[in-house]
């Protein structure tokens, strides 16, 4: 009997000594996802479901220059990717419903420069940090990779309006944001990076004739431009069009 007790009292031990190690990741979990309306209720006061989590970090950017625009995407078979875009650094959470695993991408002004794989035995949520250092430095940015890939040109031409674009974007700003897209494609039609995000912003006002258009002509002059087959493929589920959808991201998939 007093052996049984004995194991008893080490096993309660060990519990509440899990229980304190992972407070800390709770807290974590439910502060950054809580801005994202992701929060705890009366009858889970504790978020408990599997989730991506983290911060990016700018690291040595020139505060007077313009902010770069950061974008964080979740990639995984057994959902629809989701794509989270930050005027400068910030946390971003993402809930796991198809599984465990997938890949986070980090894009910085449209250019991917770190990649991420994940877990696929970890059940509970994953915390992932990022420091981004602007590209003349010399430091890497671990873990990731560096692709051009997706790089269109400055032009000194548009780099103002890019900029009144992001601008007018982060302020909720929709018919701004399309007049200055509509001005740069028409001084620089091969930026296939302003005509996919016009056609975000079409999309996003329910204009899906004009949206298509742009989605087409950004497509044509990349085909492989993994972001354009994303938005496309939101659109037409927000059109309830969810068996091209299904379509369009596995090709987004294979694509990259």
């Amino acid at each position: 009997m007093r052996s049984l007790l004995t194991r008893l009292k080490n096993s309660f031990r060990i519990l509440v000594a899990l229980l304190i190690l992972s407070i800390p990741t709770i807290a974590q979990v439910d502060e950054i996802c809580g801005e994202f309306g992701l929060i705890p209720s009366l009858a889970a006061p504790r978020l408990s479901a599997p989730f991506i989590f983290g911060k990016i970090t700018l690291k040595d950017f020139d505060q007077t220059s313009i902010s770069p625009k950061v974008s964080v995407t979740y990639l995984n078979r057994g959902q629809s990717p989701n794509r989270i875009s930050l005027a400068k650094s910030g946390n971003y959470c993402f809930q796991v419903t198809g599984g465990q695993g997938g890949t986070l991408v980090i894009d910085v002004d449209g250019v991917e420069v770190a990649r991420k794989g994940l877990s696929t035995d970890n059940t509970a949520q994953q915390r992932e940090d990022f420091e981004l250092f602007p590209a003349k430095n010399s430091r890497s940015t671990p873990p990731g990779t560096v692709s051009a890939k997706f790089y269109h040109p400055p032009n000194e031409k548009t780099v103002e309006l890019h900029r009144k674009a992001l601008e007018a974007e982060t302020n909720k700003d929709a018919k701004k944001a399309i007049d200055f897209l509509k001005e740069i494609v028409s001084i620089d039609p091969a930026d296939f990076i302003a005509w996919a995000l016009l056609a975000t912003q079409y999309s996003d006002q329910k204009s899906f004739t004009d949206a298509d258009v742009a989605f087409r002509r950004s497509l044509e002059l990349k085909p492989e431009y993994t972001p354009a087959w994303i938005n496309i493929g939101k659109m037409r589920v927000a059109q309830n069009q969810l068996e091209a959808a299904i379509g369009i991201f596995k090709h987004a998939a294979e694509l990259d």
